[in-house]
């Protein structure tokens, strides 16, 4: 990713607090971020601009699974992390058989609870590994 701004997708269905979180952990480095707030709309993009990650809402209009099965099933093998607030075990089955990198539960609450990012190391070590990028070591010139 010499050079090159990740390209990041994210589709949700409501303004919630983690995708929120993570836009503000994301804009001082070299990230575009792609909103989306239906699988319809997701896919589009998906199918026309290169991503280096999406992360997907289960919740989404169409639902955040079926997103990801409608972009395997066209050969696009884009990196996904799928939020969920409760995952049931078909939905974490069906996220293993599509090769989702993490589901996520969302820690939501306000910070003053005690409510923690677990969003955000995600993306940065899914780019560590699927990349070798690594924005912690400071070079936000790629």
């Amino acid at each position: 990713m010499t050079r090159t701004r990740a390209q990041v997708l994210i589709a949700n269905q409501v303004d919630r607090p983690w995708a929120r979180s993570l836009e503000t952990r994301l804009r001082p480095l070299p990230v575009d971020l792609h909103w989306t707030h239906s699988d319809f709309e997701a896919f589009d993009l998906v199918s026309e601009k290169i991503m280096h990650l999406a992360v997907v809402d289960g919740a989404l209009p169409g639902g955040g699974i079926n997103l990801v099965r409608r972009v395997r099933s066209v050969g696009l093998n884009v990196p996904t992390l799928l939020v969920c607030d409760q995952p049931d075990a078909r939905v974490l089955q069906d996220a293993l058989a599509l090769n989702v990198y993490s589901v996520l539960t969302p820690d939501d609450g306000p910070a003053d609870t005690g409510s923690q990012d677990i969003i955000t190391p995600v993306v940065f070590k899914l780019f560590r590994q699927v990349y070798r990028f690594d924005w912690a070591a400071g070079d936000s010139a790629n």
